[in-house]
């Protein structure tokens, strides 16, 4: 459990900002590459831990957000060819979805597919991805945009109180908004 959650909050801020750094750059460099893909799961385990800890108010991991999708092929993502998403999934084709941030940040931690995207001009685009559970259906793609504004809104997100009240069946604890 975390109990002091401000310097937890205070790496997402970090990393928003390297993320802002990363977008503006001409190429992104393997170091740079490895660096994004290490901070990006860090970042989205470090939100998961804040909102189990109840360190996150309940109306921000509740909002949603728009998310591209594609439709997988009838090819299917495995360990062999999960990087070929051109192969798996109709990238010519995407519908715009509407997702909890509660189940953004699962996808991310429990990815199959994790893909930087480069904009054609330079610099960080976003990110396609899937979960282990996602994988036959469908691709992610989230820009670089979203994920900034989420770390930040999470950064700064300092709930002043919450409601509990215990659950008369299970006797567990339930948080209100």
């Amino acid at each position: 459990m975390i109990w002091d959650c401000e310097t937890w909050k205070d790496d997402l801020l970090n990393y928003a900002k390297q993320l802002a750094s990363w977008k503006t750059l001409r190429t992104l460099s393997a170091k740079d590459l490895h660096l994004l893909e290490r901070e990006t799961f860090i970042a989205f385990y470090s939100i998961r831990k804040l909102k189990e800890a109840l360190k996150i108010s309940p109306a921000l991991v509740s909002k949603t957000i728009k998310v591209e999708t594609y439709k997988s092929k009838t090819k299917k993502a495995d360990h062999l060819n999960w990087h070929k998403i051109d192969e798996l999934y109709h990238l010519d084709k995407s519908d715009t979805k509407n997702i909890k941030i509660s189940r953004l940040i699962n996808v991310f931690i429990h990815s199959f597919v994790f893909l930087v995207v480069e904009n054609p001009s330079g610099g960080l685009g976003g990110f396609y991805v899937n979960s282990d559970h996602s994988k036959k259906n469908q691709l992610w793609y989230i820009s670089v945009n979203t994920v900034e504004w989420l770390a930040k809104k999470i950064g700064n997100d300092f709930p002043a109180s919450t409601h509990f009240e215990r659950d008369p069946t299970t006797r567990e604890w339930i948080r209100f908004k």
